[in-house]
């Protein structure tokens, strides 16, 4: 994981694509120049405000609103706003940021054992009761597991899913499991 990190830090310093975000990123909020973007906490905040109805900058739901006196944001960083497809391309670069780190694809070098170690637990456990439940040892209905997007990630990758947009606030993943004749 440190190794992705470290790669993650070194394609942001010469990939010019993320540069280009990141100074558009600024602009939009009025950060200074040095400030750097971190765009999975940019995204997350982006995505809980927008999900419980909370003034998002401007342009976002196409009217200027003024800025919570306790916003994570600053005042500052509502007079211009970012555009819908601002907030889009940073969506990108979170998911491609987040899934190098906790969701590799089962296609990269390591890809297979780093998801066998992450997930791994939390997979058992899931066949464990399945078996227990075909088996006739545990007549338990329903078993609910909590986590946040950043296990979900994983867990879709696990199973197979190319990930190329962050999932959705309040996602879940459903497993049923029936016992046929």
């Amino acid at each position: 994981m440190k190794a992705q990190a470290r790669a993650l830090k070194e394609s942001a310093q010469t990939d010019e694509r993320v540069q280009a975000l990141e100074q558009s990123v600024q602009s939009a909020l009025r950060l200074p120049g040095d400030h750097r973007v971190h765009f999975t906490d940019l995204h997350d905040a982006m995505t809980s405000m927008r999900f419980h109805g909370k003034p998002l900058p401007q342009d976002i739901t196409g009217y200027s609103q003024t800025c919570p006196p306790d916003s994570l944001l600053g005042p500052s960083s509502w007079d211009e706003g970012m555009s819908e497809e601002l907030l889009m391309e940073v969506n990108r670069e979170a998911t491609r940021r987040m899934t190098a780190l906790v969701a590799p694809q089962a296609s990269e070098q390591h890809g297979p054992d780093m998801l066998r170690l992450s997930m791994g637990p939390l997979f058992e456990q899931i066949v464990g009761r399945m078996a227990a439940a075909a088996d006739g040892a545990d007549a338990c209905p329903l078993f609910m597991y909590s986590g946040h997007d950043t296990t979900i990630m994983p867990i879709l990758a696990t199973l197979g899913v190319q990930l190329s947009d962050w999932p959705e606030y309040v996602s879940n993943v459903k497993v049923y499991f029936n016992v046929g004749p």
